[in-house]
């Protein structure tokens, strides 16, 4: 699988709205090649599809940029788009999708979508309009795939949200997704990996990596931003915001995970000997315990360290394994102990 790094232009919105002010960002500053083009920068509904089509076309060979996709923004995604309540509003939503398609095909991009639509809270809590709403949703997905076709594009996208009552669950996106055929191009996933924060959910659901393993396959990009898990944060990839990390432990049961979480809160109080709690808050975001059961693999390899020197700070014989760990620890003088190996309270 080949992978390319590249941008989504919402950057530019309301800062760089011109293709000539955009393009030469994303070449000379930023050093990329390929673009994903916001449609918050495109007046799709009411301006000319030839005209800005031509001007994103043109900034886009000057630079040497591939436009690739097109992408609904944030103007879409304040809509309830093919999901609203509203027949009117789901057929406008269903119009503006189709003049997406022909914009893309017109500046030469092959894919596009993205938010496709949000339930109302009405909709969402009536079983019985939510099912006729999301039958509705396919059939229009189902329909624009055929323009999409028609129009030269590969694919057609949709994006995992981060909130219940829009498509965000593994299950409600595989519901969605297609392979196309003759007549429609395939129903692909622009898959964000920083939206696996959707309140309710569990499992498979909150894992990025589990999306990752199990729809990896048929997401036609993958969306990253810098996050934590617990919200749709969109912080950026700066030095600082990259050295903030979490700590996540295994759960050992009910006392034991009690007791790890009181020494925690001492750290997040009282600090230590090294550094205040001022610093450990700026660089740590928190403590969080996982089951084993969830199998996460930073926590595995985690326990191949952890157990065999457990083992050997308990007096317990040690093992092959313990060797292996030994050999990376560092040293002072020629001693493990008290420099790559330390163990508090110290006696």
């Amino acid at each position: 699988m080949r992978l390319e790094l590249g941008i989504n232009t919402c950057f530019a919105v309301k800062r760089w709205p011109l293709p000539t002010d955009w393009a030469p960002i994303v070449k000379e500053r930023l050093g990329l090649r390929l673009v994903e083009h916001s449609l918050d920068l495109v007046d799709i509904a009411g301006g000319s599809i030839a005209e800005e089509s031509a001007a994103v076309a043109s900034a886009a060979r000057e630079y040497g940029l591939s436009v690739r996709s097109t992408f609904t923004g944030l103007a879409a995604y304040s809509s309830n788009m093919l999901l609203s309540p509203d027949p009117a509003t789901r057929a406008h939503a269903r119009a503006w999708f189709g003049r997406a398609i022909e914009f893309s095909e017109s500046v030469g991009a092959v894919a596009t979508g993205g938010h496709v639509g949000a339930f109302s809270v009405h909709d969402w809590h009536n079983l019985v309009r939510r099912g006729e709403r999301w039958e509705g949703l396919r059939s229009d997905l189902h329909e624009l795939a055929a323009e999409a076709r028609a129009h030269g594009q590969e694919a057609l996208l949709v994006e995992n949200l981060a909130s219940a009552r829009e498509p965000s669950t593994i299950a409600m996106i595989l519901d969605l997704l297609t392979d196309g055929d003759a007549a429609r191009v395939p129903i692909r996933l622009a898959l964000d990996v920083g939206h696996m924060c959707v309140p309710g959910t569990s499992g498979v659901d909150r894992d990025p990596y589990a999306w990752l393993r199990l729809l990896g396959r048929v997401a036609f990009e993958v969306q990253l931003q810098q996050s934590d898990a617990e919200g749709d944060h969109h912080w950026p990839f700066t030095l600082e915001a990259n050295a903030r990390g979490r700590i996540v432990a295994e759960r050992r049961g009910r006392g034991f995970d009690a007791a790890l979480q009181l020494a925690w809160a001492a750290l997040e109080v009282g600090g230590t000997a090294y550094l205040p709690p001022s610093v450990i808050k700026q660089r740590i975001a928190g403590l969080r315990l996982r089951d084993k059961k969830r199998r996460i693999a930073g926590l595995e390899m985690a326990d191949l360290v952890v157990s065999p020197i457990g083992r050997f700070v308990a007096g317990l014989s040690p093992r092959e394994d313990f060797e292996i760990v030994r050999e990376k620890l560092r040293r002072r003088g020629g001693e493990f102990m008290g420099a790559g190996l330390v163990v508090l309270p110290k006696e």
